[in-house]
């Protein structure tokens, strides 16, 4: 196989450079493959992917993928269902009804399109914005469930950290670019702006849920003041549940994989939600002071020496929230409570690769919070 590396003579435009200028300098056919440095395809993978990309209206045409294995860390291990959980459950059925979306690896795509709305955007997130002109421009993607590619996960809960803080601030960055232009257009469905819409405004979720914890602790301290705090064993249900909804389309591989999907749930309600503080406060400020987003690859991050002291605003906030709470020894706060410790457990995820007592406790701490909600859901009755 005749492979030719190329360097650029400056590092503007991210990947997204990266990739016009090959594509500007080298490349001369009309489809084009993209792949990552972490992700394996299969070798006949351009055979079977071109027959998907008939139509001239086709601009893309994006691979499923699943996770790598074997994992090179425990982290990876444990937490790769959720690239499963995305392509197999989330993307199929938005080429009938949704917004396509590429997602910059896996990908082929047709020179033709890219040439039409002048290259990648040399944005963070280029693989939206070239979905975004490309729809703009009248021109469709395609999710392809056949060949699969396999990607890794973030090797450690830092890149992890770092993969969503830049795709929540490139994905508002891009809505600000594109998204009226987008929404314009005619031609681009209602259903697809909806489904664009919804997929958009999970950008602020994490903002949302800081808002309602504060709001939680307000209304505690007034219940308690008054005297009038009394829980729903049923609303704490629901708290308790629903940090987990996003796995649920695994149930049916819980059936054959209860100990693995099990372990994945836990543990993943627990990583996604110690980062709310941080990517609340990265879409408030991207959205009211919008600066340019950096690229750093997620395997770069996953090299560095994982600290504490790179997350103490999220352990600060945590601390804060259980403290809050216990002081208040208001009932109804029990699902803050919850979360305030999925912010300081969460934390020790930085240390599950580490050999001896403090791996052992790390690769463990997971269940606390929902060990402590369940306790508080029985003392409610």
């Amino acid at each position: 196989m005749l492979v030719t590396i190329m360097r650029r003579p400056d590092s503007r435009g991210l990947k997204a450079g990266n990739l016009n200028y090959a594509i500007a300098t080298a490349v001369r056919e009309e489809f084009i493959v993209v792949c990552d440095a972490d992700e394996v395809l299969p070798e006949d993978f351009v055979a079977r992917i071109l027959c998907e990309l008939e139509l001239d209206k086709l601009a893309f045409v994006q691979c499923r993928h699943t996770a790598r294995n074997p994992a090179q860390s425990w982290f990876e291990e444990v937490l790769g269902p959720a690239i499963d959980v995305f392509y197999k459950f989330t993307l199929p059925s938005r080429n009938r009804f949704g917004f396509t979306c590429c997602f910059g690896h896996g990908l082929l795509v047709r020179r033709s399109a890219w040439e039409l709305v002048g290259g990648f955007p040399e944005v963070a997130c280029e693989d939206l914005g070239f979905t975004m002109l490309a729809a703009s421009a009248g021109l469709e993607g395609r999710f392809a469930d056949e060949p699969t590619g396999f990607e890794a996960f973030p090797k450690t809960y830092s890149a992890l950290r770092a993969k969503y803080r830049r795709i929540i601030a490139g994905t508002i960055d891009c809505f600000r670019l594109y998204g009226v232009r987008l929404l314009s257009f005619a031609h681009v469905s209602l259903v697809e702006k909806l489904d664009f819409m919804m997929t958009f405004s999970t950008c602020y979720l994490h903002l949302v849920a800081m808002v309602n914890v504060a709001g939680a602790l307000a209304l505690g301290w007034f219940q308690e003041m008054s005297g009038h705090a009394q829980p729903l064993g049923w609303l704490l249900a629901v708290y308790l549940v629903g940090p987990l909804t996003p796995v649920l389309p695994l149930i049916s591989q819980a059936v054959s994989k209860p100990r693995r999907m099990g372990r994945f749930a836990i543990l993943a309600s627990v990583a996604y939600a110690s980062m709310t503080p941080l990517l609340a406060i990265t879409s408030f400020l991207q959205t009211i002071r919008p600066k340019p987003v950096s690229f750093v690859p997620t395997g770069a991050v996953s090299r560095r020496p994982q600290k504490l002291r790179h997350h103490i605003w999220t352990l600060i906030t945590g601390v804060a929230i259980v403290i809050v709470a216990l002081v208040l020894k208001s009932k109804v706060l029990a699902p803050s409570l919850a979360l305030g410790l999925m912010f300081v457990v969460g934390l020790l995820l930085t240390q599950v690769d580490r050999d001896g007592v403090v791996g052992w406790t790390a690769r463990r701490v997971a269940t606390i919070p929902y060990i402590a909600l369940v306790v508080l859901l029985l003392l409610s009755d």
